[in-house]
């Protein structure tokens, strides 16, 4: 962390020979303390405003060739897109290209959630060593992402048995009979086996949205199920032939079954209008999953049920008395039947309005998660979690030949050799503007920490005894600046040409 010491002109010569550190003999620790919680690049940044708390980035390098196999993935469906007519040949041939690109940036996404993975861990065991002498929290997108994905198969492990034996329970209930019980979990088991395998074979992710298609799926399997062994069983009580029961049962049963399973998967496809692609692929994955859970329910469970022998079922809850009951009062009691639904519909009328939409990622974790912690900690003392960056481009303005043409201004007084710097941003006015820009940003409560040229301004002057900085000191700023300090503090937030400004700026998410 390099350090300029406000007794130091910083619009010097000698700069880069005075750049100092914590480690630089002779340094003065509280006054370095000062300037560090003082600094408007580092203070809400890197180091809270009370000095109490500092963080510590590690910036992952950037995958060359998966950016440019997704340019080169855009650049095809641009070509596929177009109004301009392609040959057949050309259209197969593009298709056939863009298959491979996308086999390839699923393998590389694969590769890098491993190795994002196996870090995390990795850093979680450093961290380890240290967690008596400090609270130590760990953040960021390769973490969350990386503590999702082990969410997500715990609640498909979770989830997906706890809804099981539920159903286990509630099937012995409903008919008394152990093959009534194994037989339906047999039978969803199989159809959720069949979707998850084919989702893979056509590389669907599981997504926090799709997370728990497994659980979704066993109730809508089971479902089928129940209906038909209903009917199994009301048949058998009717007629003394088993066989001639399980017939009729599957004959009378699959048009209402069909519709009910057709409707659901409509309704789930009905999702691919959308414009989330996980939003979009749990979609799909429903549509194809209630298709494999009716073809189960009428395949694979008449033909087990078939070399079971007749077996007697019981009814543990007594459900037809309860069903009678219930019909009863609803014939004594119609009127205030009536007038209870239509109160209660227009209270949940007015309770609609009153729905809104979850927008803060971090209540998606419970509070004694890593990440919600962790969360949390950078929003209030490290400048918030969510970025924004806002680009503001040079405006587009027609020069007056005559000023062209006025040998008074000198287009090359401060030019740099390695510079080709339109000059519209960098310069007392237009970086004044920008100025004016960053600290509205700051003033608003939602916006945590905001950065742009106008942070390494606002130092500068600083270290200038409060004094802005003239044209000819910014240019002989950025001249002397060393080329690692230059690249960090001027063009991340400046294009080469000066054309093009970006103010990145943090959004509290738990505000």
């Amino acid at each position: 962390m390099p350090l300029y010491f406000f007794n130091q002109k910083l619009v010097s010569t000698k700069v880069s020979d005075n750049l100092k550190d914590l480690t630089t003999e002779g340094i003065d620790l509280e006054l370095a303390k000062d300037e560090i919680i003082n600094n408007p690049i580092y203070k809400d940044l890197i180091i809270s405003a009370d000095g109490s708390i500092t963080a510590m980035q590690v910036v992952l390098r950037a995958n060359d060739e998966y950016d440019l196999l997704i340019n080169k993935r855009y650049e095809i469906l641009d070509s596929l897109s177009a109004k301009e007519p392609i040959t057949k040949e050309v259209r197969l041939s593009l298709i056939k290209e863009l298959q491979s690109i996308n086999q390839r940036i699923s393998s590389l996404n694969d590769n890098e959630s491993k190795f994002n993975s196996n870090l995390v861990q990795e850093i979680r065991n450093i961290l380890g060593f240290y967690k008596n002498e400090a609270t130590l929290y760990l953040g960021g997108p390769a973490m969350i992402t990386s503590d999702m994905m082990d969410y997500i198969k715990s609640d498909l492990v979770v989830f997906g048995s706890a809804v099981a034996l539920v159903f286990a329970f509630m099937l012995y209930l409903f008919f008394g009979n152990i093959w009534f019980v194994i037989l339906p979990i047999l039978n969803a088991f199989f159809t959720t086996f069949v979707t998850a395998g084919f989702l893979g074979f056509m590389d669907w992710k599981i997504s926090v949205v799709s997370s728990n298609f497994i659980a979704l799926l066993l109730i809508l399997t089971i479902s089928l199920t129940v209906h038909v062994l209903v009917k199994i069983n009301e048949l058998k009580k009717e007629s003394s032939d088993y066989k001639n029961s399980l017939i009729d049962s599957v004959n009378q049963m699959f048009l209402p079954c069909f519709f009910a399973a057709i409707t659901t998967a409509v309704a789930f496809l009905s999702l691919l209008l959308g414009d989330l692609k996980p939003v979009i692929e749990f979609g799909k994955m429903m549509a194809f999953g209630i298709s494999i859970a009716f073809i189960f329910t009428f395949s694979f469970l008449p033909s087990a049920i078939s070399l079971l022998k007749e077996s007697q079922s019981k009814d543990y809850l007594s459900l037809h008395k309860i069903t009678n009951k219930i019909l009863s009062l609803a014939k004594n009691n119609s009127l205030s039947i009536y007038l209870v639904f239509a109160s209660t519909f227009c209270i949940l009328i007015f309770g609609t309005t009153k729905l809104i939409v979850e927008n803060r990622f971090i209540d998606y974790f419970d509070e004694e998660t890593e990440i919600h912690q962790g969360m949390l900690e950078i929003d209030k003392n490290l400048g918030g979690t969510a970025t924004l960056d806002i680009i503001i481009r040079e405006p587009f303005e027609e020069i007056s030949e005559d000023l062209i043409a006025d040998d008074f201004f000198d287009d090359g007084l401060f030019d740099d050799d390695d510079s080709n710097a339109s000059g519209y941003w960098w310069n007392v006015y237009s970086l004044a503007e920008l100025e004016n820009i960053h600290d509205y940003l700051e003033s608003l409560p939602e916006i945590g920490k905001v950065l742009s040229v106008s942070s390494g301004i606002k130092l500068a002057r600083m270290i200038n005894d409060g004094k802005d900085l003239n044209d000819l000191e910014l240019a002989l700023l950025r001249s002397v600046l060393p080329e690692d300090i230059r690249e960090t503090l001027l063009y991340s937030y400046i294009n080469s040409d000066d054309s093009i400004v970006r103010i990145s700026t943090r959004v509290n998410e738990s505000s």
